[in-house]
């Protein structure tokens, strides 16, 4: 077999080679491209493992200036283009977050002439989110306005059924601006000048075979032209339960796969949860993913459920805390804190312990989440999982004792007795104590007034201890001055006090 080598795809920034040497991938060797009598290929967009996709224009009179993204699959023998199309349409009335199939077409294999290449014809979406974090680098809150976002697709994919087989950061591109007023020429300036790489074989004297492109372009992403809003659409969807060509059965990204994708087993609710968590992951630290690599996967994930669970939030803390970028970039410790425990109560193996997508977003909407102090996030959990998010620590503030008050209580005064006596008020100096005591009040008995004698208790037995008024010092006036005498003053005498001489007579009642 040929060697053959290319500095784009050796770095990893373009398709594999070995694709287009088993005739796998069809080759575009020079841009522009006309494809069909219908479009024409100006740049390309992204790759992937199973397919290349290219931003066309239209050329016919029917689709004239028209922009377009062409996802050029893998050649197959078994892709049936009705199925698939009839299968795309179906999931597009289900949700309007999946690209629309506007058009199928296929084109002849370079390689072999028994297999065809499948072309689905789709409207223009801006970049991945893999190579949006690559490009830029947003600030906390337009990552976490993108995390929002992607578990919004998610919830609202798995509210109409669709269960996604292959969830990871390329298959959920950024929705961009209309482009309908946007000439060939504007987008050339906006694109840029295209670069490509070319390809060379280990020895001047081997020739490149013809299905293989003699230069690999790179692609072009659409950011400037992304939303300020970072909606997102879904591409690359298989029907959950369809038959599906047997070398794209098992068609998952390993970085993302839940320990059941790993044992081969179906595509779940739940295993997208733990795939939306390594998404969530990856958004906040600008690329970063908590079991990264193809090799390694399955080893650090059984490592990762060996430890206890402060051992987990330290681990999911060293992944989250060398983001790319300047360190004004980084989270900070609230923002560390609050993310680890989120994803610890993600990644659980237990499936059905996982939250749902709707729990994750009322997570990620909490307006305090990152910020001091960690605030605590009352989402529901799912009904069949015992997990319950708490994120960061809440302690509750410590309510005052309140004592009750001494109540006393009035006793009912019954008929024809005598009503209780008021009780006696005191006055209390620093010298003395001074008690007015008031007339008792009279009873009725026959046709006789008669006076009883009543005791009542003084206020300070009647109230508690605690409701009991401290003694108040009277202030002291200071002594007038005395004013010496001189023998001359006249001598003061006591007026006579006036005597009554007449009395009013006692009155008596009649018997």
């Amino acid at each position: 077999m040929v060697n053959l080598q290319c500095d784009l795809s050796d770095q990893g920034d373009a398709e594999t080679l070995y694709n287009y040497l088993n005739g796998y991938l069809f080759p575009i060797k020079r841009l522009p491209y006309d494809i069909t009598d219908m479009y024409r290929i100006i740049a390309k967009l992204g790759f992937g493992g199973f397919s290349t996709v290219w931003l066309a224009i239209g050329i016919h009179k029917d689709n004239l200036n028209r922009w377009f993204a062409i996802k050029i699959c893998g050649a197959s023998k078994n892709d049936d283009e009705k199925k698939v199309k009839d299968d795309m349409k179906r999931l597009e009335r289900k949700s309007q977050n999946i690209v629309p199939c506007l058009d199928t077409f296929k084109i002849k294999s370079r390689h072999d002439a028994s297999k065809r290449h499948l072309c689905v014809v789709m409207k223009v979406s801006g970049p991945s989110i893999g190579v949006y974090l690559k490009n830029e680098i947003p600030s906390f809150d337009k990552r976490r306005l993108l995390a929002i976002s992607s578990t919004k697709v998610i919830m609202e994919l798995h509210q109409n059924g669709i269960i996604l087989d292959d969830l990871s950061s390329s298959n959920l591109l950024m929705r961009v601006r209309d482009l309908s007023r946007i000439s060939e020429t504007q987008l050339r300036e906006k694109i840029g000048e295209l670069e490509k790489s070319p390809v060379e074989t280990q020895h001047p004297s081997i020739e490149i075979p013809s299905h293989v492109p003699t230069q690999i372009y790179e692609s072009k992403s659409l950011s400037s032209l992304v939303g300020e809003k970072l909606e997102l659409d879904v591409i690359d969807i298989l029907p959950h339960g369809s038959i599906v060509p047997p070398d794209r059965s098992m068609a998952f990204t390993p970085a993302y796969a839940a320990p059941e994708i790993l044992e081969k087993k179906s595509s779940t609710i739940e295993s997208n949860i733990w795939g939306l968590g390594c998404l969530i992951c990856e958004i906040m630290t600008l690329g970063n993913l908590p079991f990264e690599g193809q090799r390694y996967v399955g080893p650090s994930q059984y490592d990762y459920f060996g430890r206890d669970d402060d051992g987990k939030l330290k681990h999911l803390l060293e992944e989250c805390s060398e983001p790319r970028g300047h360190a004004s970039d980084r989270l900070n410790p609230e923002q560390l804190g609050d993310l680890a425990k989120l994803l610890r109560q993600i990644f659980v193996k237990n499936p059905s312990l996982r939250p749902s997508a709707k729990t994750i977003l009322e997570c990620l909407n909490d307006p305090k989440l990152g910020k001091k102090p960690i605030s605590s996030v009352n989402a529901k959990p799912r009904s069949d999982s015992g997990v319950s998010f708490s994120i960061g620590t809440v302690v509750a503030a410590p309510q005052a004792q309140i004592k009750p008050r001494s109540s006393t209580k009035t006793p009912s005064t019954p008929a024809n007795t005598a009503a209780p006596s008021k009780p006696q008020t005191s006055t209390k100096t620093s010298s003395q104590t001074t008690s007015i005591k008031k007339p008792p009040t009279p009873s009725i008995s026959g046709a006789k007034i008669e006076r009883k004698k009543t005791t009542t208790p003084s206020l300070a037995t009647t109230k508690s201890e605690h409701n009991k008024l401290p003694e108040r010092k009277k202030p002291t006036k200071p002594p007038a001055p005395s004013i010496p005498r001189t023998g001359n003053e006249p001598k003061r005498t006591a007026e006579p006090r006036l005597r009554s001489s007449s009395r009013e007579p006692a009155v008596r009642r009649k018997s």
